[in-house]
């Protein structure tokens, strides 16, 4: 990976046009909290839950949400790449970004999603959230 992060293919589908609040979805306090205070501090509207279904119920009747950073791996009823999997079919106007540990995880299933290695720097999270930001609906 770049120190930039990886853009993962073209963004795919159109739709709606992508709210401003970003979604930091991770079950790791410190990195949740890290994420939530670096992107705060971007002028960036935050809101964080614990685990992709959290997310996912977070998103049901939001329209304000443009961007989600998730991590990939997490406990819970829904995993990292179903929510990614839920996201792209039924919300494909939102930017993703997505943050593991994996060295190279498999995303073939995720086209145009941001990646980010962990450890990530304040740098690479705010580039892959830009990037998500400014990809074409």
């Amino acid at each position: 990976m770049g120190e930039g992060g990886e853009r993962n293919g073209g963004n795919a589908g159109a739709g709606p046009s992508r709210g401003s609040a970003v979604l930091v979805v991770e079950d790791n306090d410190l990195v949740r909290e890290m994420c939530a205070i670096v992107l705060r501090e971007s002028g960036r509207e935050i809101r964080t839950v614990t685990s992709a279904t959290e997310a996912r119920d977070a998103l049901d009747g939001s329209d304000d949400i443009g961007i989600v950073v998730t991590d990939l791996t997490m406990p819970g009823e829904w995993s990292g790449p179903d929510l990614v999997r839920h996201l792209i079919a039924t919300r494909p106007h939102i930017g993703i970004v997505v943050t593991t540990g994996m060295a190279d995880p498999d995303l073939s299933y995720a086209p145009g999603v941001e990646l980010v290695h962990k450890p990530f720097s304040v740098e690479q999270l705010l580039g892959a959230v830009q990037r998500a930001a400014s990809a074409p609906d």
